[in-house]
């Protein structure tokens, strides 16, 4: 066997095995990696899809409790018209509780229910478990029940305190099927194959797919596994294959997401990646029995010039080759490679010498890069502090001001009845403070107006009809300050949300009719035209914004209202853009200002439009 072959193959032999067991190792460890990031991937899911129901819950138990809080909520005055009015305009504010909320004594019988046409769902709950909790724990108390058709159900109880002592119960109910808070994070974005279930920490579905059981095996091992409060992930048999299952707590461990999914459908493109590793290492192996032959024949080539030229040589003559018929590659080799080492070795000190200056610039670049992005973070941060404490400032300058009129009508009221406690004087004080807390009650609902992300409920709406109410909802502050409110609109039908226009208009109006309080002729005027958009004007009598503010006149807490805090006018353009259009200020040919609302005319349609 020839040299060549010999080389070739002892160091394709040597490839084939460093290649072989590199790329197995290779393939174990990529396997045993792509599966536990498969296993931390949808961990990770199941976990960020609790923290939004985490956080959803957490905001309508917030919201639960500021409702059971309100003063409107009296069991004991034996007049149900303010809970009536309270728990309506909350239900139909309410982004959470779309099933019902209903209000209890402590007896357990329920005192009233929204939606009216539903009526209470328990009637009289003196023996239920949630009543006895909430009255006794006096904290609020999650609960969750499944209806028996599979429609899933969350319960949020609140007692309702007063002095001290429970007075009542507050009961809201979210329904998993028909809400747009909780089913997203449950069904939205997921594979198709993906199987879903909210249980009760004792096993309890809330609501589940069709191919839960979570009494067989392998949904018991996660069940199982809820009393370590910790969430977690495991590859279990089933009947249909191996599933990945993944489970995590939602808020105290009351209720546990689980979902679950066929392993060889995730699996699937880690085994593509296999089949793909064990392909290049099959073609390196291959490129390296190749690359051997071809190196072995580079190898030997002169050493068969060299022996050509021994064969040549006869007899006891000495191994004198003449220079002409020897071209002594071997030694032009050595040569070469001498001159190439000597020319690489002084190549090698200039790049050492470059590479240390080239280290050097980017040891002081790196240095003053990191200083300057040091400052700049230093001045966005202070600049964003400044700006939150200004906007806190300015919050709480409004809310401070609110409370203390507040607090001051409620303490001459209290003095009254120290000296005064006669019917007609107590009668004065009740209307002083529920006044006062009507006051603070729409000054909080401003707020979470402004606050919270407006849902616009597309409908047609007939305009002339709309303006007609608002000069109903407007009459009587119009008529106790004098003045006359003009109403001139088109007979036409177009598409919005009449609740939040209402809103808008209502607001518009308040601030011109008590723009003309000053002036001698009072007169705001409404107009609507419907074009190619739907424009409406409020014109008034009044003075006209002051310059000093009309470039922030739309900003929350810039008013130039006495008793105004500066949310109206915010408000009102947060509905308009939610709408699509445009809402602007300019000089009125009454000599007050006018307020222009455009809006686009929408196609009709029947869906939510949430911006």
């Amino acid at each position: 066997m020839r040299i060549a072959t010999k080389t070739a193959l002892a160091f394709a032999a040597f490839a084939a095995v460093c290649v072989g067991g590199a790329g197995g190792l290779l393939l174990d460890e990529s396997r045993e990696a792509l599966h536990d990031a498969l296993i931390d991937r949808q961990r990770l899911l199941v976990a960020n899809r609790a923290l939004v129901l985490r956080e959803n819950l957490g905001l309508a138990i917030g919201e639960l409790e500021r409702l059971a809080d309100m003063a409107e909520i009296d069991l004991d005055d034996g007049d149900l018209g303010p809970e009536q009015r309270l728990l309506g305009h909350a239900y139909r504010q309410t982004s959470f509780f779309n099933g019902r909320l209903e209000l209890y004594g402590l007896a357990g019988r329920c005192r009233w229910a929204e939606p009216v046409s539903g009526g209470c769902r328990e009637p009289d709950s003196a023996s239920r478990s949630w009543l006895i909790r909430a009255r006794e724990a006096g904290q609020t108390t999650l609960l969750h029940v499944t209806d028996p058709d599979g429609r899933g159900l969350i319960d949020i109880v609140a007692p309702v305190r007063r002095g001290g002592r429970s007075v009542g119960v507050l009961r809201g109910v979210i329904d998993l099927q028909r809400d747009r808070m909780f089913s997203p994070p449950l069904a939205e974005d997921l594979h198709p194959t993906t199987r879903v279930a909210l249980v009760t920490a004792d096993g309890r579905p809330v609501i589940r797919s069709a191919e839960v059981s979570l009494t067989d095996a392998p949904w018991t091992t996660a069940v199982s596994a809820f009393e370590g409060g910790q969430g977690g992930a495991t590859v279990a048999d089933a009947p249909g294959g191996e599933l990945l299952l993944a489970w995590t707590p939602v808020g105290r461990g009351d209720l546990w997401l689980l979902f679950a999914w066929p392993l060889e459908v995730l699996d699937d493109d880690a085994e593509r990646h296999v089949r793909s590793l064990s392909v290049s290492i099959l073609l390196v192996g291959l490129l390296a029995l190749g690359v051997g032959f071809i190196v072995a024949r580079g190898l030997t080539q002169p050493l068969k010039g060299l022996a050509e030229q021994v064969r040549g040589v006869h007899g006891d003559a000495p191994l004198v080759l003449p220079a002409s018929s020897r071209p002594d590659e071997v030694g032009e080799v050595q040569r070469a490679l001498c001159t190439l080492l000597a020319r690489l070795e002084d190549r090698e000190s200039h790049i050492r010498a470059d590479r240390d200056r080239i280290s050097d610039l980017a040891s002081h670049l790196e240095d003053r890069v990191e200083e300057r992005t040091r400052e700049l973070r230093a001045t966005r941060d202070a600049l964003v502090e400044a700006e939150r404490m200004a906007a806190i400032g300015r919050a709480a300058t409004v809310l401070s001001h609110e409370l203390r009129n507040a607090l001051n009508a409620v303490s001459v009221a209290m003095d009254t009845l120290g000296s005064d406690t006669s019917e007609e004087a107590l009668s004065d004080a009740r209307r002083l403070v529920r006044s006062e807390v009507a006051r603070l009650r729409t000054l909080s609902d401003d707020l979470l107006s402004y606050a919270k992300e407006p849902v616009i409920r597309r409908q047609p709406v007939s305009v002339a009809e709309l303006l007609e109410l608002v000069e109903l909802l407007t009459e009587e502050r119009a008529k106790r300050l004098g003045a006359r409110v003009e109403i001139d609109a088109d007979a036409a039908v177009v598409w919005l949300d009449p609740e939040r226009m209402q809103t808008v208009l209502v607001n518009l109006v308040h601030n011109a009719v008590e723009a003309t309080a000053q002036r001698d002729e009072r007169v705001v005027r409404v107009t609507a035209r419907a074009g190619d958009a739907l424009a409406i004007t409020v014109d008034d009598s009044g003075e006209g914004v002051a310059e000093a503010i009309r470039e922030r006149v739309f900003q929350p807490f810039v008013t130039a209202r006495i008793h105004g805090i500066g949310l109206g006018l915010a408000i009102a353009e947060r509905f308009v853009l939610a709408h699509g259009g445009t809402i602007q200020l300019a000089q009125s040919p009454l000599g007050g200002a006018r307020f222009v609302v455009c809006l686009p005319l929408e196609e009709a349609r029947g869906d939510e439009v949430e911006t």
